[in-house]
């Protein structure tokens, strides 16, 4: 973790009264996952399966693909280094403002990467061999990319990998997944992670849908009992009673909207619109360091500078939407925010 992340709490000596500096749901854990975990604590005392063979079976059986397809990682972080480590050496593109993690992994693994804005996805045929990576939903903007221009894409750069990071996928309504073409391009890698959707990013689990070919090259890579046991129970939980326990999105989003709708109407600030549960939110004047100090130090609210993106100006912040009270903190301390400067 080289360039940071939200929820840096750890930071900071005294409450956080609002976080809405990292992109999980609002809310806590969900009770039965809870006393499930708690059922099974006793096997603690047993190795897990070292490659969470029965969890790849189950997202295997959910998604509609073979086992072989299926990657079990320690959160998606794992999924981003194990690809840049089987492609070592190589030359990556990242269409960004993105996730820091891409090109972290990258550099560790020693590739060649540049940088495109995302905008810029589709525009020009890719180079043979690259690895391309894509958020979808992004991170940190909210920006959705077509299922029907990944498909373009993947047609046109038979010989280029597109990785598509998918962790928001959840949380985007009307979202179409990329994962309905790994049938037919071998060159596509999914990747996502139960973390933000259903709030246990402390478990970290994630998985990698891909070629067979691919995974097992993965696999060989893939350091075992990397994914622990209450991970994997978590996962098959969720997976067993996965309807009952996705979140309300339908009032995620009605209050996301609703935020982003209020704050606009704040002299100094400007949105930038998102259909996801985040967006970003630029300062007309200050940077987004003197943003996130101010709502710290005076209000106890924690917000993700957004200014260390690569692609990103340093006056922007990313806001991940709270329940209601909160949200209405966040809006009384931002007025004074603008009134102050």
């Amino acid at each position: 973790m080289l360039t940071g992340h939200g929820d840096d709490r750890h930071k900071y000596q005294f409450p956080i009264r609002a976080d809405f500096s990292s992109n999980v749901v609002p809310g806590n854990v969900s009770k039965t996952l809870l006393s499930h975990l708690q059922d099974v604590l006793p096997w603690l005392n047993h190795y897990p399966e070292p490659d969470a063979a029965s969890l790849a079976n189950a997202l295997a059986g959910h998604y509609q693909l073979k086992a072989e397809n299926v990657l079990v990682t320690n959160g998606s972080v794992e999924a981003f280094y194990l690809l840049a480590q089987h492609f070592k050496g190589s030359k990556s593109l990242i269409f960004c403002p993105s996730f820091a993690e891409y090109e972290d992994a990258c550099r560790i693994f020693e590739h060649e990467t540049t940088f495109l804005p995302i905008d810029d996805f589709g525009v020009k045929p890719s180079a043979p061999g690259l690895l391309n990576w894509l958020g979808n939903p992004n991170n940190p903007d909210g920006k959705v990319t077509s299922c029907d221009k990944i498909k373009n894409w993947l047609q046109t750069n038979p010989e280029s990998f597109l990785v598509v990071d998918e962790a928001y996928v959840l949380l985007c309504a009307g979202f179409q997944s990329s994962i309905p073409l790994l049938d037919e391009f071998p060159n596509l890698v999914v990747i996502h992670s139960f973390t933000k959707t259903f709030a246990i990013p402390g478990l970290r689990m994630g998985f990698i849908l891909a070629s067979a070919k691919l995974i097992a090259e993965l696999t060989k890579l893939k350091m075992p009992w990397s994914v622990n046991y209450l991970a994997i129970e978590a996962g098959k939980f969720i997976l067993k009673n996965y309807e009952s326990m996705l979140p309300d999105l339908s009032r995620i989003l009605a209050n996301s909207q609703r935020l982003q709708n209020e704050i606009a109407q704040l002299p100094g600030l400007k949105v930038i619109p998102s259909a996801t549960n985040y967006f970003l939110l630029e300062t007309e004047k200050e940077s987004g360091a003197e943003l996130k100090a101010f709502l710290l130090g005076k209000h106890g609210i924690l917000v993700r500078d957004a200014g260390n993106f690569r692609c990103s100006e340093k006056n922007k912040v990313r806001i991940a939407v709270q329940d209601e009270n909160d949200n209405q903190l966040l809006i009384e301390a931002l007025k004074e925010w603008t009134h102050c400067s």
